[in-house]
């Protein structure tokens, strides 16, 4: 090649392009924070958090029940299946619907 080379997007030689810094600057990380200062925002937060934690224990609880019972690595990928299958069905007949409307 002879001539310099072009940038993916737009028409300028990749030596000329900048990149954006690494670390945003410490001014805008805090304010990444700031929707926590409202009461209500933190209570949903909380319990959002709190609610996904109980889920994972849940899940983690009910195979090593399973396991415990069956003894068998295979009954945990039925378990598996049983609880992801609806959520992934569910998940895309949502989705249509929520596109008509």
């Amino acid at each position: 090649m002879t001539g310099p080379v072009l940038a993916a997007v737009g028409s300028l030689p990749l030596s000329t392009t900048t990149l954006p810094p690494v670390a945003p600057p410490v001014a805008q990380r805090v304010k990444l924070l700031a929707p926590l200062r409202h009461r209500r925002f933190l209570l949903l937060m909380t319990g959002v958090s709190v609610s996904l934690l109980g889920d994972g224990v849940f899940l983690v609880a009910l195979t090593w029940q399973v396991y415990l019972m069956s003894n068998a690595p295979g009954a945990l990928s039925f378990v598996g299946i049983a609880i992801s299958g609806p959520q992934v069905l569910f998940l895309l007949v949502g989705g249509a619907v929520s596109d008509r409307m």
